[in-house]
């Protein structure tokens, strides 16, 4: 920001206009060389500071692009999150859009979930609806069928702290951006895993069975099959759980050892719709920590 002046800059977008709207950008070295002397150039023609580092980073969206090859696999992986869990201290922030219909809205949140709070916000979205909205253009013969876009979108006191932890200089834009890319695979999924309790989520009958063979107590299987019923019936895992927790008086610390039930046993709470394909998916969570963990950018569902 300067005297006034706030830049929105899409990296990729700023070094190649060509460039598609579904890449993200990597924060090395050579992109970091690229992206500053691309800045430079465009600052000095404006007559505006040519340096990054003149320009405070207010706001930097980390993001991370789940091709599923199939538009099924994201609408599903899509309707799983929309059931997630909301964070303490967050608040559920709708699409909004004074052109668009009621029911063009409904529609719109429905491809579309975001939670917030005065530092950080957590978006997650099917790019291709978004991109097909607003009429970006895509080469749709070089990607697949189904993308589903998971963001954190971090500002400017999460970035200063972010900072301090890490023994940057605020003012050091061209480090920070560097220091978030390298860190954005750790960041995100410690925050999705806040919305989306990692395990396979499997449809209604396959989650019962998987349940019934656990070795766990009877009493502890049968809060299980409780809760896995009333996800199955309520919009969110919050009114399930809260539904459970009231059938059998359960305390705050017997829904968390109930939950970590489900996640020790790599099994989510939250099923899959019954016209689904497949018996069984993998959470957003468990597929972005596979990913991470194998250091590979294909994975098998």
């Amino acid at each position: 920001m300067y005297a006034g002046i706030t830049l929105i800059l899409n990296p990729r977008r700023l070094i190649d206009s060509e460039s598609s709207y579904l890449g993200t950008f990597v924060a090395d070295e050579k992109s970091l060389m690229e992206l500053s002397d691309q800045f430079t150039t465009i600052m000095r023609e404006a007559g505006l500071p040519e340096s990054l580092d003149d320009w405070q980073l207010s706001r930097c969206d980390l993001c991370v692009n789940v091709q599923t090859g199939r538009n099924r696999v994201a609408r599903e992986l899509n309707a799983a999150l929309h059931k997630g869990r909301m964070p303490k201290k967050y608040k559920r922030a709708l699409y909004t859009d004074q052109k668009s219909s009621a029911k063009e809205l409904k529609k719109k949140n429905r491809h579309y979930l975001r939670y917030k709070t005065d530092s950080v916000t957590i978006v997650v979205y099917d790019k291709k609806f978004q991109m097909t909205e607003e009429g970006l253009h895509v080469d749709y013969d070089h990607c697949s069928n189904g993308i589903l876009r998971a963001e954190l979108q971090v500002e400017r006191s999460f970035i200063r702290s972010f900072a301090k932890k890490h023994g940057i200089d605020k003012d050091d834009t061209a480090e920070l951006l560097k220091a978030l890319s390298g860190h954005s695979e750790e960041l995100l999924l410690r925050y999705i895993r806040q919305i989306d309790p990692p395990g396979m989520h499997y449809k209604p009958e396959v989650l019962k069975a998987e349940i019934e063979r656990l070795d766990v107590t009877a009493v502890t299987k049968e809060y299980m099959f409780d809760l896995a019923e009333q996800a199955r019936r309520c919009r969110t895992l919050d009114k399930a759980i809260a539904k459970t927790a009231q059938n059998f008086d359960l305390s705050q610390k017997s829904v968390r050892i109930l939950m970590e039930s489900f996640e020790k046993n790599n099994i989510s709470p939250i099923p899959l719709r019954q016209s689904y394909f497949r018996d069984s998916l993998p959470s957003l969570s468990v597929i972005l920590k596979t990913l991470a963990e194998d250091g590979c950018t294909i994975l098998e569902v």
